[in-house]
């Protein structure tokens, strides 16, 4: 059972990458079973998205929002320990603007790891109307993963396939992270809301259910729940719940009870725990947080498809800010605080695991 409540308690540990194997292209590292579940000292971690603008490039905002973080990795004691970036660098993709988007965050990146989550914007070619830059992105991650951002680990694990550096796992201090491509290539037509490939699932499924980890996060671009906050999208359109693909992926979220899902795509912060208030299928109450305001236009997140409007259990005035999240993990307690471009603290939020 979890419960909640309005404190925050944590440290920073410092840990090691552990990249698990088992469906991954094998570079002989340890099977997911080697997280063992025993938390050592705690840790934390950044989570921010969508910093694109809305003309060809990068918001000015993420300069802000980067200089904001990184004064509490130079004055938290102790630090965060990673961030985890969740998409949409800038509106169009190619080497030009996610170059742009590297030299903007090194602010950060110089002093812990930056990890990325495929957005749709990412591959974006210059007419914004089709996935043609997925190449140009792989490259990009693969370096970033090989070289960069894994400065603890010498041992990648991923996908075979176009998509091989865009889905992956790890391991820190005893807890699992997950991070998706929800624009898995070759994809089936525009999907413009993503959608999760059949070998993803099982890389989902695999990795929840061969690991004993206390905390359990996932992470991908796209919600699996959400309004229609990008606009004129029609219900047969949209995501959520009425998206074959991401409902199986919940299903296997919801049956392993993972501690948090963190998404972007929407242009605001939200939260909503994943009940039997919103399907009586979903009983272990999964918190979906997005995080999507680092510098895009905003969305409306009060917006419907038609009748069907998606209440976010946060208040709705706080949603419509420049953000980051930061994440502390402790063995019984993930809690986060919510700060905007200014670093004012907008909202802690506890779950406490018994």
């Amino acid at each position: 059972m979890e419960s909640i409540s309005i404190m925050l308690r944590g440290r920073v540990a410092i840990a090691v990458f552990v990249f698990l194997a088992g469906i991954y292209a094998s570079t002989g590292c340890p099977e997911a079973s080697v997280c063992s579940g025993n938390v050592g000292r705690p840790f934390s971690f950044i989570v921010f998205g969508d910093s694109r603008d809305n003309v060809s490039g990068v918001s000015p905002v993420l300069t802000r929002l980067v200089q904001t973080m990184a004064t509490h990795v130079d004055g938290d004691k102790p630090a965060p320990s990673f961030a985890v970036f969740m998409g949409d660098a800038a509106t169009a993709g190619g080497p030009g603007n996610l170059k742009l988007w590297d030299n903007i965050t090194s602010g950060l990146s110089t002093k812990i790891p930056v990890l990325f989550v495929k957005g749709n914007h990412d591959i974006y070619g210059g007419s914004l109307n089709g996935f043609s830059l997925d190449g140009d992105f792989q490259a990009f991650q693969k370096e970033r993963l090989e070289t960069g951002v894994s400065i603890n680990s010498r041992c990648i694990q991923r996908l075979p396939g176009n998509s091989g550096y865009s889905a992956f796992s790890f391991v820190w201090d005893g807890s699992l992270f997950v991070i998706l491509d929800t624009y898995d290539m070759p994809m089936p037509g525009h999907q413009y809301n993503g959608w999760v490939s059949s070998r993803q699932r099982d890389m989902l499924e695999k990795e929840l259910d061969n690991t004993t980890p206390r905390h359990k996060f996932v992470f991908y671009h796209t919600p699996a729940f959400d309004n229609a906050a990008h606009g004129n999208i029609s219900k047969s359109e949209y995501m959520g719940s009425w998206s074959a693909d991401f409902m199986d992926i919940w299903k296997i979220i919801d049956k392993n009870a993972v501690d948090i899902v963190f998404s972007g795509h929407s242009h605001y912060y939200a939260r909503r725990k994943i009940d039997t208030t919103v399907n009586p299928g979903w009983r272990n109450g999964v918190l979906q947080v997005i995080s999507g305001g680092a510098g895009a236009p905003f969305n409306d997140p009060q917006s419907c498809v038609g009748s069907f409007c998606f209440k976010y259990d946060n208040p709705p005035e706080i949603s419509k800010i420049y953000h980051f999240i930061i994440v502390t993990v402790t063995k019984e307690v993930v809690s986060y605080k919510l700060y905007d471009v200014n670093d004012k603290q907008i909202e802690e939020y506890v779950i406490s695991k018994n």
